[in-house]
């Protein structure tokens, strides 16, 4: 009796451990979690939408780390809002032809995640979707997806490129970043992805474009762009510069928040450069609640005779130091301990440590120089006018080349 006992205490055990249990989700859709991990969407309608959990729970949450697999039935239409989120031992979704949305939050989280495949019937993936889903290397969007939202794949770190099918009439892609059709909105910037250039077709970066993006010590945007999302920047947290051109008209809240820690004030943003000779009215570019860019310690540059001006502003008064520039062919600017000249496309540098890192930065964030200091000062041939940061040891300097 003690042994038929003690096997019934094993097999229960096992069932709770593997995971095999099967829930009713609706009267004629049922999931099954089975003991080799895969969790299974069945439905006896002719077709049926997945609930949303919102307000609730999945009933798998508990058991969630026992989920290897997820499989959808071919009669299964919408994938519900919230429902595999931190499934962090997933490593394969099979999606059928049926489902026509994937809802928001759905697969945020799944970690393990390598690959997706989006079958070409689905015309909508929801806000957060894929976020967070760290192992995600490439995603394809096929024809038939109309709508993306708010950080569908933002803070995926392996994510390298995202693709879309040349026959898509809503998205684009060029060199793994997704756009809208023509190119004019940059949706997604992919967080694994090196070399941020942002096209010159571009006028608007989008809301969370590159929300998280942790490759971006500098960021100087180009001159075609007009409007610039909310939290297009927010937890970009190494960086340091940014270089706002004159045609930025409007600028969306939190989009430069650069902290990664909501509870604690961020300190890597060292200088801002804008072109307006009005101060632009924005909102709360870098402050979310406790949390916050430290900006007293960084340095605003502002076009010569403006300073006054920003220091009133609201925003732009908060940073430490507000400093002009009139950077031309024959004009110093100074900051902290270097000096700077341009003549001829030749910059003089000043100031500077020996043995420390010299870099220079264009427009694009892309490295112009690289280079170690041998002398106090420098001469580095620029051949092209137009911006340029430059990281010197611990001081980063915004400057404008004008030949």
């Amino acid at each position: 009796m003690k042994r038929v006992v003690f096997l019934l205490v094993f097999f229960l055990y096992s069932a709770i451990s593997w995971g095999q249990q099967t829930w009713k989700l609706t009267e004629t859709m049922s999931a099954n979690l089975d003991d080799k991990g895969v969790l299974t969407i069945t439905t006896t309608a002719n077709s049926e939408a997945m609930p949303n959990f919102i307000d609730n729970i999945p009933p798998w949450y508990t058991v969630r780390g026992n989920i290897r697999s997820i499989l959808f039935g071919d009669k299964v239409t919408v994938i519900g809002e919230n429902a595999f989120d931190n499934c962090h031992n997933v490593i394969s979704v099979t999606i059928p032809n049926s489902v026509t949305t994937i809802s928001g939050s759905v697969f945020f989280g799944c970690v393990s995640l390598p690959s997706i495949t989006i079958p070409n019937s689905v015309t909508s993936i929801g806000n957060l979707a894929f976020g967070n889903c760290y192992s995600l290397t490439s995603v394809t969007i096929p024809n038939s997806v109309e709508s993306i939202g708010f950080r569908a794949f933002s803070q995926c770190v392996s994510l390298t490129s995202i693709q879309v099918s040349s026959g898509n009439t809503a998205y684009s892609s060029d060199d793994g970043i997704l756009f809208n059709h023509d190119k004019t909105i940059l949706h997604t910037f992919p967080a694994g992805k090196s070399n941020v250039v942002i096209p010159a077709s571009v006028t608007a970066i989008g809301d969370g474009a590159f929300f998280g993006y942790t490759g971006l010590p500098h960021l100087t945007i180009p001159n075609s762009v007009t409007s610039i999302g909310n939290r297009t920047f927010m937890h970009c947290s190494g960086l340091t510069a940014i270089v706002i051109p004159g045609s930025v008209t409007s600028i969306g809240e939190d989009a430069f928040l650069t902290c990664s820690n909501l509870t604690a004030n961020c300190t890597s943003l060292e200088s801002v450069t804008v072109e307006w000779e009005t101060p632009l009215s924005v909102p709360n570019l870098f402050n979310w609640g406790t949390s916050a860019v430290n900006t007293s310690t960084a340095t605003l540059f502002v076009p010569s005779g403006t300073k006054g001006l920003y220091e009133v502003a609201d925003v732009w008064k908060d940073f430490g130091t507000i400093v002009e520039y009139n950077f031309t062919n024959t004009s110093y600017i100074e900051a902290q301990t270097l000096k700077i000249y341009a003549s001829n496309g030749i910059l003089n540098i000043s100031g500077l440590q020996l043995g420390k890192p010299l870099n220079i930065y264009n427009i694009n964030g892309q490295s112009v120089y690289k280079g170690i200091t041998k002398s106090e000062t420098e001469q580095i041939s620029l051949s092209m006018q137009g911006f340029y940061v430059i990281v010197a040891g611990n001081q980063t300097i915004t400057v404008i080349l004008k030949k």
